[in-house]
């Protein structure tokens, strides 16, 4: 989780206004600055499945398809489209947060492999490696790991947070000229 530093004058503006009013602008930034990580985990996704190429639809927007069906199957077109943004609950008063998750009421069924009495989340294998079993067997190999939202994190950290106080700047403001 990001924490933003630095923002004492916001904090005072934000304590001038509403209670609710003021939760609402800052929910709406910290879910604002997670839709950065959102698009950019999707995009890595993309471009680890379909090997960089991009794929684009009749009004410009990049949406998996059913070429990208076809050319990775199901299983990269269902991780595509279950990537979410979602609040979390708060830990301790005045503290927000937004998580990008996984779906799974929408595509559960393919995410979730279910072996022997096992259930595995392909997504975390995929992000993580994992070991490779042959008919029910340990072959002792183990797959590269393939970090798709890391990377994301890594190179949208500073984006996200900027868009986040620029989100919630521009609330406060809207609020003020009421």
């Amino acid at each position: 989780m990001a924490t933003i530093t630095g923002m004492n004058q916001l904090v005072r503006k934000l304590k001038r206004l509403e209670s609710k009013v003021a939760k609402k602008i800052v929910r709406t930034g910290v879910r604002d600055g997670s839709k950065v990580f959102q698009k950019e985990v999707k995009s890595n996704i993309l471009s680890m499945l379909t090997g960089g190429r991009t794929l684009k639809t009749k009004a410009g927007k990049t949406k998996v398809s059913s070429t990208l069906e076809k050319i990775k199957g199901r299983l990269s077109a269902a991780m595509h489209n279950a990537i979410i943004v979602r609040g979390i609950k708060k830990q301790k008063k005045g503290q927000w947060g937004a998580n990008v998750q996984f779906n799974l009421t929408k595509q559960g069924d393919v995410l979730i492999y279910k072996g022997k009495g096992k259930r595995q989340f392909i997504p975390a294998a995929i992000e993580y490696g994992h070991r490779l079993f042959f008919m029910g067997h340990d072959t002792g190999k183990k797959t590269r790991p393939i970090p798709f939202a890391r990377k994301a994190f890594d190179s949208k950290d500073s984006t996200a947070k900027q868009t986040a106080i620029d989100s919630i700047k521009s609330g406060i403001l809207s609020e003020a000229r009421k």
